[in-house]
Order: C-alpha cells, then sequence, then structure tokens
C-alpha cells in the first residue's frame, strides 16, 4: 500500500476523474483527501508508489482547474465534517 509523504496515512484506493476502471501511471497526479498533499505517482510493474513534485511541476499543476477543482472539493467536505462533527 503507497502512503502519503506529508501525512503516511495509507492510500489504497485510486479514482480518475475521466475514467472510473483507470489504474495510475507514473507522473500521474496523487491528491491525499486526508491532508490535501499533491504528489506523483511512481509505476514499476506492481509496484506503486509516490514522489513529490518539483517546484516546477507543482506550480504548472496548480494552473490545472481539474486540480484545482478537486482540491476545492476536499476542503469543502473538510469544512462540512468539522461544521457537522
Amino acid at each position: 500500500m503507497t502512503a502519503c509523504l506529508r501525512c503516511h496515512k495509507g492510500m489504497d484506493t485510486y479514482s480518475d476523474t475521466t475514467d472510473k476502471g483507470a489504474q495510475p501511471t507514473t507522473d500521474d497526479v496523487s491528491l491525499c483527501l486526508y491532508c490535501g498533499d499533491l504528489a506523483a505517482f511512481v509505476v514499476d510493474g506492481e509496484n506503486v508508489s509516490l514522489r513529490p513534485f518539483t517546484e516546477e511541476e507543482l506550480a504548472e499543476h496548480m494552473k490545472n482547474q481539474d486540480i484545482i477543482n478537486a482540491l476545492a472539493i476536499r476542503q469543502l467536505v473538510i469544512d462540512k465534517e468539522v461544521i457537522n462533527g
């Protein structure tokens, strides 16, 4: 199981916004739903791990509307859970 590089929570599920059956490929974006960290998948056969983005990669990804939307939705869910307990 892959773990988030920031919060170290286990990440045992993958999803794709456009293809529900997709599996991650190297350099796909990973978003941790626990802490919101963004990282890059590294896929080597059956082994899946994460690597941190370079500053340049992260700056480029933060221009991607799909990523911006995913981060915003994650924050809305976190805020709702905090408010509703």
